[in-house]
């Protein structure tokens, strides 16, 4: 082994922009002060999109883990999204996420990484408070 591995999800990304567009065209005959004004549906799209792809790729991390294999997300691969797709074969309406790399570790040393307490970095009703 290594072995690179590509979760893929069947469709393409939804068109944030566009689907933000469509939204102001409906709203544009609603009074100034509607609340849908602030609404983005878009970005909600993106996120139902890729909600259950990001869990399935971090079960399949931690699985590897307790094998003793190491792995990481990387994302480099995605500018180049369609050559890849050429090269293995991955259908053009098939979304290519991410990119894991997986083999076995040098050593079996893992211990926890250093860490910041979580009352560093967390923070109430405002950011930095």
């Amino acid at each position: 082994m290594p072995v690179l591995v590509i979760p893929c999800v069947l469709g393409r990304p939804p068109d944030i922009a566009a689907i933000n567009a469509r939204w102001r065209a409906r709203m544009a005959d609603k009074i100034a002060d509607d609340p849908g004004h602030l609404v983005q549906h878009g970005e909600t799209r993106a996120s139902i999109f890729y909600g259950s792809i990001f869990p399935a790729i971090w079960s399949f991390q931690l699985a590897l883990r307790s094998r003793g294999l190491g792995s990481t997300i990387t994302c480099l691969h995605v500018p180049h999204e369609r050559e890849t797709g050429r090269l293995l074969g991955i259908p053009t309406g098939v979304t290519q996420v991410c990119m894991i790399p997986v083999a076995y570790t040098l050593g079996a040393g893992f211990r926890p990484a250093d860490r910041y307490r979580a009352k560093e970095r967390t923070y109430w009703e405002r950011w930095g408070q």
